[in-house]
């Protein structure tokens, strides 16, 4: 902050003009040039208004950036969303395809258990036979 000009001199004689001792004159002139560059003037608040302008600007654009960011934000949401049920749907296709190949593996076990059973009754009548052919039987 600039201040504001005082001219000592002439401030020290209007006041013991009007009747304040010298040295009260002096004192009073004193503590208010040393308080000079606390006071604002005119162009430094046009400056702080300013600054307050600028900075409110970037507040609108943040609000924009925060409004974008959400936006891509609930549009992500809605892709995980869909991508969920997407993959939902394919465990439940999955599953049937797991509960259809273990249906049709226990019917190719039965089946193939089965055809074991009858070779394996025909390889014992087989040796049965082979055994009584050999009179290793006595029946």
């Amino acid at each position: 902050m600039a201040g504001y000009m005082i001219d000592t001199a002439a401030a020290i004689d209007g006041l013991t003009a009007e009747g304040v001792p010298e040295n009260h004159a002096r004192a009073i002139v004193r503590a208010i040039a040393q308080r000079n560059e606390e006071i604002a003037t005119k162009s430094d608040i046009v400056a702080v208004k300013g600054d307050i302008a600028a900075v409110k600007g970037d507040i609108v654009a943040m609000k924009g950036d925060i409004a974008a960011v959400k936006s891509g934000i609930a549009a992500l949401r809605n892709e995980t969303k869909s991508d969920i049920r997407r993959l939902e749907s394919g465990i439940v296709a999955v599953k049937g395809d797991v509960v259809s190949l273990r249906n049709e593996m226990k019917s190719d076990i039965r089946a193939l258990e089965s055809r074991l059973n009858m070779k394996i009754y025909l390889m014992a009548g087989t040796i049965v036979a082979a055994l009584k052919a050999l009179g290793y039987l006595g029946i």
